[in-house]
């Protein structure tokens, strides 16, 4: 709750301090700025592709302009990301093989689709959109991976890091599953709110350091010599980082009840100075 009114009263004191709650501007005026806002905000460097006037490039245009074109692809990525999810520990080799082709397969779907695109808008079009160059990263780490596989395989060793190299871009395949983003329109757009949000979260996640960083140093004063059954030499409140990290951890709800009744324990059995509590002080911070 009290997190809770923080975050309220900043979005309140954010709102007050902008442009539109200056009394002094009409309501033409506001929503002039608003305009301009939206304008300046909007993305106005996309090149919109031309009809190639060449017969060859005008047949590739109108394949990837075609909506078959892009529900096969959406098939194949749903099928990727199937793929993808076959894999179990202990399978059989010849289990293993057969999805290495599978992702072969695709990977020459992938390779295929960027081909295509780059003959049918040109590379200046092509790169002028965010999600073709997320689709040639794609292209470029799956023909990178299965370079590194034909090549570590093999008798070639460079410096014993082929198999740690390898991991790092099969792990990048789970990036295909974004591809399904552009081509569901809603979920697109529900990205695309999530993007233009992550300004005002990183703000709210900067008012939450500084309350996670206020009880990290009340821990620190409090309960900086407390040691008990949860309380140890990786859980405690003998400086600010390993406070903070305590503190982070009663908030997301793992035990922290335990840590509370180390903190409030003040019985006979108890050392005062080491495990001895104290409950006025745990009922403030807790």
């Amino acid at each position: 709750m009290f997190v809770g009114v923080l975050c309220n009263q900043f979005v309140e004191a954010k709102e007050n301090t902008s442009p539109e709650k200056n009394y002094f501007i009409s309501p033409e005026q506001k929503r002039w700025i608003s305009y301009q806002s939206l304008i300046l905000s909007s993305n106005s460097t996309k090149i919109a592709p031309e009809i190639p006037q060449n017969k060859f490039r005008l047949f590739i245009f109108i394949i990837v302009k075609h909506k078959a074109f892009d529900y096969a692809l959406m098939v194949c990525i749903i099928a990727n990301i199937i793929s993808l999810g076959m894999n179990y520990e202990g399978a059989s080799s010849s289990y293993n093989a057969a999805l290495e082709d599978i992702n072969y397969v695709f990977t020459a779907v992938f390779v295929m689709e960027f081909l295509l695109k780059i003959i049918a808008y040109r590379p200046k079009v092509y790169m002028a959109s965010n999600w073709n160059k997320f689709d040639l990263m794609i292209v470029v780490c799956s023909l990178a991976e299965i370079i590194i596989t034909q090549t570590f395989t093999g008798s070639v060793s460079f410096l014993r890091v082929g198999p740690q190299i390898i991991r790092i871009f099969r792990v990048l395949r789970v990036t295909r599953v974004l591809k399904l983003v552009r081509k569901l329109q809603s979920l697109s757009k529900l990205i695309e709110t999530l993007i233009s949000a992550l300004p005002s979260i990183a703000n709210v996640g900067a008012l939450y350091l500084l309350v996670y960083y206020i009880f990290a140093i009340l821990g620190v004063f409090f309960y900086g010599n407390i040691t008990g059954n949860v309380i140890d030499s990786y859980n405690n409140f003998q400086n600010v980082w390993y406070s903070f990290v305590t503190c982070f951890r009663m908030v997301t709800g793992e035990n922290w009840w335990v840590i509370m009744y180390d903190c409030y324990r003040t019985d006979s059995a108890c050392v005062p100075g080491q495990t001895c509590g104290n409950g006025l002080k745990n009922f403030v911070f807790m």
